[in-house]
């Protein structure tokens, strides 16, 4: 492992053992699963950690929460950070630095972290379901205030004109209101009366069969084993084609644009270039 996977490591084995001490679900996702599956850890060049959870275990996570922070890992959600706008969940350590641009004056901790992408259960009937993306874009549209959402890979859920009817509504009965009632109106639904997830995953929406997750199967990941969806072959198929099993050429090992440091607290960058930016611009 490299040092920053180390590290990360580190923070994956914290978040691990509370979830077991405390019964919640959750499954490694994206290139984290690619790489435990294939190379029985991280991908060699990877430089973050992608974990699925369904919204009924993130609601465990929140509720204890305090066990977290006992262990140096804050949740930053905007439940606990009011200027965090990102339907992505951070579990951020403490110690160490790692900061994105979209980051840097949201006013939440800045160390390595691990993300996590909630999977949400969708309607069946395909009217409802059209409908329920149409409103997923809305919200996300609406409550991801520091980049933009709409882009031709949610063409099809981009709905101008139901979107300009929420705007009027923002306008009149405020955007709090509106958020309220759209994330009860979406987060509601009850995994047994569907049979697909979506997950939010950068600017698009990932939509997966239920019967892929169930209970976990704990593989090798480095030196501990770690929980994937029962299915793991099936999801990573869906995320990366046919090919997934195929080690991609070395210009083609894509990892993230951070400022990163492991051992200087993310406190001191902060310190030093925020009397640079104006928060409020």
């Amino acid at each position: 492992m490299k040092d920053e996977q180390q590290v990360l490591f580190e923070l994956m084995c914290k978040f691990d053992k509370i979830c077991r001490d405390n019964g919640i679900v959750y499954y490694l996702g994206g290139g984290t699963a690619l790489g435990a599956v294939r190379h029985g850890g991280f991908l060699p060049w990877d430089d973050d950690v992608d974990l699925y959870i369904t919204r009924e275990n993130y609601n465990k996570i929140i509720e204890k929460h305090n066990f977290f922070s006992k262990e140096g890992i804050e949740i930053v959600d905007n439940l606990f950070y009011r200027n965090y706008f990102n339907t992505v969940i951070r579990c951020v350590g403490e110690n160490s630095t790692m900061i994105t641009k979209a980051r840097i004056v949201d006013g939440t901790p800045k160390g390595q972290f691990v993300e996590l992408f909630i999977l949400d259960p969708i309607p069946v009937n395909n009217a409802e379901k059209e409908l329920w993306l149409k409103k997923h874009w809305i919200y996300c549209e609406l409550f991801c205030k520091t980049f933009l959402v709409a882009n031709n890979r949610l063409i099809e859920s981009i709905d101008k004109s139901l979107y300009e009817e929420y705007l009027r509504r923002v306008s009149i009965e405020g955007e709090s209101k509106v958020l309220n009632e759209l994330h009860y109106d979406l987060f509601s639904i009850d995994e047994k009366d569907a049979v697909e997830f979506c997950s939010r995953w950068g600017l698009r929406n990932l939509i997966y069969n239920i019967e892929w997750f169930g209970a976990p199967r704990y593989i090798p990941f480095e030196s501990t084993l770690l929980p994937v969806p029962q299915q793991v072959e099936r999801v990573l198929r869906f995320d990366y084609g046919d090919s997934w099993r195929v080690v991609p050429r070395v210009e083609n090992q894509v990892n993230h644009s951070m400022v990163t440091s492991l051992n200087i607290d993310y406190s001191w960058f902060v310190k030093d270039y925020s009397y640079f930016i104006d928060a409020q611009e």
